[in-house]
């Protein structure tokens, strides 16, 4: 699809989100058509993605973790990049482990400090209570989210 949408329309088609979550899928893409601009839709992919010849990553969640990424991205071809990288990952590794959506919603909410961002369409749901709770002190936990989550306390105040 790719080679014939390339193909059908030269220099109107230049890149792709792969949303696979599958990294091995992204490396395939990357392989079969260097110089078409790639994206990871996980930031979790973004530095093996900028190594491979991609161009970055599109995801909800750089909402959050935005301040993580971009030294990332920046910084790919430095030796340091694989620290900024793992930094990036584990914060991207906790949010994906509740409900998605509600996860950066609770995030977006705490650092605006506007509660109305916890609110979702149904069938979706807003964390519980509980794993608002978890949440958040997981992040707090985790040195790299303290200038982000600062924000949050600094609008809390």
């Amino acid at each position: 699809m790719i080679n014939r949408l390339c193909w059908t329309f030269p220099g109107t088609i230049a890149g792709l989100k792969d949303s696979s979550g599958d990294w091995s899928n992204t490396a395939k893409l990357l392989q079969e058509f260097p110089g078409f601009g790639v994206f990871s839709g996980s930031e979790e992919f973004l530095l093996a993605n900028l190594r491979s010849g991609g161009v970055g990553c599109i995801s909800a969640s750089t909402n959050v973790t935005a301040a993580l990424a971009r030294p990332v991205y920046l910084a790919w071809r430095d030796k340091g990049a694989d620290d900024l990288q793992k930094a990036l990952t584990d914060v991207r590794l906790i949010l994906q482990s509740y409900p998605m959506q509600a996860a950066l919603k609770q995030v977006v909410a705490a650092i605006s400090g506007n509660k109305a961002w916890i609110n979702l369409l149904p069938p979706n749901r807003p964390l519980t209570t509980a794993q608002a709770t978890e949440l958040m002190a997981r992040l707090s936990a985790m040195p790299q989210m303290g200038a982000i989550l600062r924000k949050a306390a600094t609008k809390a105040a």
